[in-house]
């Protein structure tokens, strides 16, 4: 499993996300990780990885995606070939706003037609950052044909579509993500290899040392171990 952000070094969190999630055990056991606090300082380079060396790339939420990853052409590529090659797209929490400037090779939005979760207005309204984020990713991709599936503010909720080339998992918020989704299923598929692109939270690592889950925060945007993110993910992964 590989982990990546657009500038590569060390990733910093979000001081406000790590406050708000400071006894969430998730990430407790994070951040009492050596090995995961090594890796968190020590990312590997967006542009510098390929879709065909993996089967799958998930983007995490927080604030960050919205603000950096929303404007990577290098990014904007990678979906295209991971969702070209049938691969795996997966994003959760703010993350599903790295489609909003992404377009398929004949200009149609990525995300036209096609089911999705993400962070909502609602809870952007709560967590007091829709005045400070360039656009509100439930706005946006609606008004570009993407079709959003919700549940009440800070509930659970995971969508999977696969109406075109390739899976696309997204979940809405903090709730649907727990610890890094990938890392549970190497007993289940240790041929896998899993590029994760964060905006600014991302280790790089040898398969070996992810078999046993890390607390990989969205961002630091922390949820429980036991989550529907992590089941779909494994089931598709493991066919």
């Amino acid at each position: 499993m590989t982990f990546v952000s657009p500038k590569g070094g060390k990733s910093p969190c979000d001081p406000a996300s790590i406050e708000a999630f400071k006894d969430d055990e998730g990430c407790k056991k994070f951040f009492a990780d050596d090995e995961a606090q090594k890796l968190v300082n020590e990312t590997g380079k967006l542009s510098d990885v390929k879709a065909a060396d993996f089967d799958a790339v998930f983007y995490p939420g927080g604030h960050g995606p919205v603000v950096d990853l929303a404007f990577d052409e290098v990014s904007f590529k990678l979906i295209n070939d991971f969702y070209a090659s049938g691969k795996i797209v997966s994003a959760v929490c703010h993350a599903p706003a790295v489609f909003v400037n992404v377009k398929l090779p004949d200009g149609t939005p990525f995300i036209q037609g096609k089911k999705f979760a993400g962070f909502t207005n609602e809870e952007e309204e709560q967590a007091q950052g829709a005045a400070l984020v360039p656009f509100l990713l439930e706005t946006e991709l609606t008004k570009q044909g993407g079709i959003h599936e919700k549940v009440d503010a800070w509930g659970v909720k995971v969508v999977v579509d696969d109406s075109g080339k390739s899976t696309v998992l997204t979940g809405q918020n903090p709730a649907s993500a727990g610890v890094c989704p990938f890392a549970r299923h190497y007993s289940l598929a240790p041929s896998l290899t899993i590029l994760s692109s964060l905006a600014s939270l991302s280790p790089r690592s040898s398969r070996s040392s992810l078999l046993k889950p890390h607390a990989l925060p969205c961002q630091t945007c922390c949820s429980p171990i036991d989550d529907p993110l992590h089941d779909i993910l494994a089931e598709l992964t493991s066919a």
